[in-house]
């Protein structure tokens, strides 16, 4: 993978948690059905593009959090959940999905330069 690609990903990253945490943050006040469908739907697939990327850079530890949070947005199954708790649920989401920004590109940033090298250099 070029550097260039690696940088695009990483965009596309940062972009989806911004504005899956955005959304989950503007869940606090009241909105019809439709948009609770669609936040699920965001925040599902944020998620599952999370995963997709910790499980590509080996880094399994995140990858449990994104699976548990794929399981409990999943736009296909409904859940009944209390509004309050909701509140509360979609409010650490939004949390987590800012901070993996922050710790997964990090990591996975200085990984990426050791391997480019190690596959340039038989």
């Amino acid at each position: 993978m070029t550097t260039n690609q690696w940088n695009a990903e990483r965009i596309a990253f940062a972009l989806l948690m911004v504005v899956a945490a955005v959304m989950l943050l503007w869940a606090q006040s009241y909105h019809r059905i439709g948009y609770y469908t669609i936040l699920r739907l965001v925040v599902c697939t944020a998620c599952a593009y999370g995963l997709y990327l910790t499980i590509k850079s080996k880094r399994v530890g995140w990858a449990f959090p994104f699976g548990a949070l794929i399981v409990l947005f999943n736009p296909l199954v409904n859940l009944r959940i209390t509004r309050e708790m909701w509140s509360y649920i979609d409010v650490v989401t939004a949390i987590f999905l800012v901070a993996t920004i922050f710790f997964i590109t990090v990591k996975s940033e200085q990984a990426i330069p050791e391997t480019l090298a190690s596959k340039e250099n038989p």
